[in-house]
């Protein structure tokens, strides 16, 4: 009887140095399972800290600004000049009549310069004075509460973008919207675009970034694109050239044109530091053979100066006489300038690459949104 105790007792601690084990383990693993959990939290809660530290400083700046600029116009409208305040203030605040929406700022401005000229119109009166002040002002309260919502928005599931208010009068916008928020990548495109443009829907920058973010971390090169150039020019999101830079170069690395173009732009421009020509000319070329003109005359600009690339006026003259052939204007004034300095073999030879020249067509799939009613049959 001794015996069978002694063995009935080692069973029992046996059986409890294995319960304690798997216990011990899975106390373990429990703990480890929410340390983790409370690590992701902390670093979400230190990222949206951050996005809106930035934001409070940027708005703080733009409403420092708007003050300054109420300031000089109180100053300006006691004048007897005062027609002149809008063209004062312009002088004041280095104001400049270049379109940032086109593909000849930056680097193709500085030597395509504006047509135009800004004119305060004759009439110009006090009562309209004050009316453009006002529009400052809600402007300027319209972006602090653009920003605030966006940070709601960016942090958020789908279900609480403003894209579930899209009119679904029409089945496709509905079943778009249903996919998006079940993760569609290319219903996210589709949305993020209908609310950048307001196309269906009223225009909502905020919500379309937040679409447009979510379908380009699942690799769609046109929703790439377009959040580059939300963060080129700080729309709904901290301007931030090197994002900015970061998303163009991996849109076109996967073949968007206009990607390959502004990044191109980027490298020229020294958005990373310094101009890199040499960069700035493989993407111009990149961009060049899928026709997008202010590359080709980008193109043509380089090898006119020997940035990034030998120096060749013939080359140049090629690339501008492409420009030209689609109706791009100062590079056909860049051709009689260079006919001047080249030999008549010379120019002969670079009008006939041009005239031999043929684009190619980009990557419909890297380059051109879904339509949406295709889209709704596809899902």
């Amino acid at each position: 009887r001794l015996g069978q105790v002694e063995q009935d007792v080692e069973r029992t601690r046996t059986k409890f140095e294995e319960d304690h084990g798997r216990l011990t383990n899975q106390i373990a693993e429990a703990l480890g399972t929410s340390h983790r959990s409370l690590l992701e939290r902390s670093e979400q809660h230190a990222v949206v800290v951050g996005d809106l530290r930035a934001y409070v400083k940027e708005l703080t700046g733009r409403l420092s600004a708007v003050e300054n600029w109420l300031a000089r116009t109180s100053r300006l409208a006691t004048s007897d000049n005062d027609r002149n305040v809008l063209s004062t203030l312009a002088r004041e605040s280095g104001v400049t009549d270049t379109d940032s929406g086109t593909g000849g700022e930056g680097f193709a401005a500085s030597t395509r310069p504006s047509a135009r000229s800004r004119k305060t119109p004759p009439g110009w009166s006090r009562r309209a004075h004050w009316l453009v002040v006002s529009l400052a002002l809600l402007l300027a309260i319209g972006g602090v509460g653009a920003a605030i919502r966006f940070q709601l928005l960016r942090h958020a599931p789908a279900t609480g973008s403003s894209v579930a208010t899209l009119p679904t009068g029409a089945s496709v916008d509905a079943r778009v919207v249903a996919m998006a928020k079940a993760g569609s990548a290319k219903a996210e495109l589709v949305a993020g675009l209908k609310l950048l443009n307001g196309d269906g829907t009223a225009t909502d920058v905020p919500s379309a970034a937040y679409w447009l973010r979510k379908a380009a971390l699942q690799n769609q090169p046109v929703a790439e694109y377009w959040l580059a150039t939300l963060y080129e020019r700080g729309r709904a999101v901290p301007k931030d050239l090197t994002q900015a830079m970061q998303w163009y170069a991996k849109a076109a690395t996967a073949g968007n044109a206009k990607a390959m173009y502004r990044l191109g732009v980027a490298y020229a421009e020294g958005w990373a530091g310094t101009p890199d020509y040499v960069a700035a000319a493989k993407w111009f070329s990149a961009a060049a053979q899928y026709g997008i003109i202010d590359a080709q005359f980008n193109l043509g600009v380089l090898y006119e100066r020997g940035s990034g690339v030998p120096m060749s006026l013939k080359n140049a003259f090629t690339w501008y006489a492409i420009a030209a052939a689609q109706g791009d204007a100062q590079s056909k004034a860049r051709l009689d300038v260079l006919a001047a300095h080249m030999s008549s073999s010379d120019v002969q030879a670079a009008q006939a690459a041009a005239s031999a020249f043929k684009v190619l067509t980009p990557p419909p799939a890297d380059n051109d949104a879904p339509d949406p009613a295709v889209l709704a049959r596809q899902l």
